[in-house]
């Protein structure tokens, strides 16, 4: 099976704040549909109740979901430029997510600050392998070149990873496709370990810079990120998502949990 992202979102119809959805088995990760579809999902079901831009998605994710699943959104404020918006996500167990988008209309303003492009040493590249049963399904989907850093399970701690990556879709970009994109980096502490053990996202907020008003593409993005601390199985990364030409699009904060 390999269903496109564009299929899985097409699919997931959306109206008044509801949306149900079969979610196929190749974007799964382990027990649980893969963490940047969860919330992309979301983010879709959202979109039924809101128009204005997308600022920031808070994510906990609480149980592991599969097959069906279902969203429930309300509208908490509404206020002259922003609004917040609560979604809940269940499956057959009951509820498994909890995302709070805050949506919000660009103001004048005098203060600009942008990130600056980053500089990617030319280190041999290593393509991140989707190996059946070993690595998380969702990963055959993309095309993960690391530029910097170590692969997990390599046995060489790394406090940086630069991936280069690529969708295998026909679809356009959508604010749901850069959201699946900024969570496909694995936990930077796995690469310290040299055999497989499991990690998960606990908390994941990702904020979006502005509003994309470049032609993009769904190859070439980059994804920097630095693991910030570890300790007693816990850790923090953060991570900047930039397009095919280099702008930085979104910032990442995950709070992860290794089992090793």
């Amino acid at each position: 099976m390999n269903t496109q992202l564009s299929d899985v979102l097409g699919q997931a119809n959306a109206h008044d704040g509801h949306l149900e959805t079969q979610i196929p088995s190749d974007w799964m990760q382990g027990r649980t549909v893969y963490g940047g579809l969860q919330t992309a999902l979301a983010l879709r079901a959202m979109r039924s109740l809101v128009s204005s831009p997308v600022r920031c998605l808070q994510t906990t994710f609480i149980a592991p979901l599969e097959g069906l699943v279902r969203a429930e959104c309300a509208i908490l404020r509404a206020g002259k430029n922003i609004v917040q918006v609560e979604a809940k996500l269940f499956g057959t167990k009951g509820l498994t997510t909890q995302i709070l988008g805050v949506f919000g209309e660009s103001r004048s303003s005098e203060v600009k600050v942008r990130l600056q492009p980053e500089e990617i040493a030319d280190d041999p590249v290593t393509v991140f392998p989707f190996l059946p049963g070993i690595t998380p399904n969702f990963t055959q989907h993309f095309v993960m070149r690391l530029r910097k850093g170590a692969l997990p399970f390599s046995g060489v701690e790394t406090m940086n990873a630069v991936y280069e990556l690529d969708l295998h879709d026909s679809g356009a970009v959508s604010e749901e496709h850069i959201t699946v994109f900024a969570d496909v980096v694995p936990p930077l502490g796995l690469s310290a370990l040299t055999t497989p053990t499991p990690a998960c996202t606990l908390t994941w907020m990702l904020e979006f810079l502005g509003e994309p008003k470049e032609p993009m593409t769904l190859q070439r993005w980059h994804l920097h990120t630095k693991l910030i601390a570890a300790e007693g199985g816990y850790c923090n990364q953060s991570s900047v998502l930039r397009s095919p030409s280099g702008h930085a699009v979104a910032l990442s904060r995950q709070c992860m949990l290794i089992f090793g």
